[in-house]
């Protein structure tokens, strides 16, 4: 018998710890798994259509670009609810260009952005800077293309902004999915911290006696 533990029996005094961290464990998991398929399931996002006139399919993509700059971009700029986390999805890849240079030339805007010609280490890089909000990559810029081709997950996501109508219907509800993705990270992230603190309280309820 360990020698420690014959003196702590023999003079009448047993530490004991309660045998409940598996216990804990499973319930954690259990809970997490529920607060993410009821998040899931019943977010509801707020969503808002814009208009512009325009008086041929010519003159378009003008007047697209000029909506974009004289409405959306003073909203992104000084709408706190766009502080952080704003991902623009760009369907058509002359777009893309037009509006990132723009961005970058003529705005005071900090953003980050990827394409289907983005190399992976440009890619990895710009989508771990948007996803962490203590950066200052408040928005990213993002191709259809590059959604078609690699399917990403971004992290970060609080807001999106579809420059255009995606090509295929299916590419909204998932660019969207991003934003439920977000919401839940959060939320469970929030909850496993609880969840953290209560564990330590019942861990230290460990005691003597003789």
């Amino acid at each position: 018998m360990n020698s420690k533990m014959s003196s702590n029996l023999q003079s009448g005094a047993v530490i004991y710890k309660p045998s409940i961290g598996r216990e804990i464990a499973l319930l954690t998991i259990s809970k997490r798994n529920w607060r993410v398929g009821i998040i899931g399931r019943y977010t509801k996002l707020n969503q808002a259509f814009m208009r512009f006139d325009t008086n041929s399919i010519v003159s378009e993509p003008d007047k697209r670009f000029e909506y974009f700059k004289n409405v959306m971009l003073p909203q992104i700029i000084n709408k706190a609810s766009y502080d952080f986390g704003t991902l623009i999805y760009v369907p058509n890849y002359i777009d893309y260009l037009r509006l990132t240079n723009y961005l970058r030339n003529e705005s005071s805007i900090s953003f980050v952005s990827i394409d289907e010609y983005s190399s992976q280490s440009k890619v990895t890089r710009n989508r771990a800077k948007f996803a962490d909000a203590r950066n200052d990559a408040r928005v990213m810029v993002m191709t259809e293309r590059l959604h078609f081709y690699k399917r990403y997950s971004i992290k970060g996501v609080r807001n999106v902004i579809f420059y255009d109508i995606p090509t295929d219907p299916d590419f909204y509800s998932q660019i969207l999915q991003f934003v439920v993705d977000e919401k839940i990270r959060v939320e469970v992230s929030v909850d496993g911290n609880d969840e953290e603190e209560e564990e330590e309280e019942e861990e230290g309820g460990g005691g003597r006696w003789g």
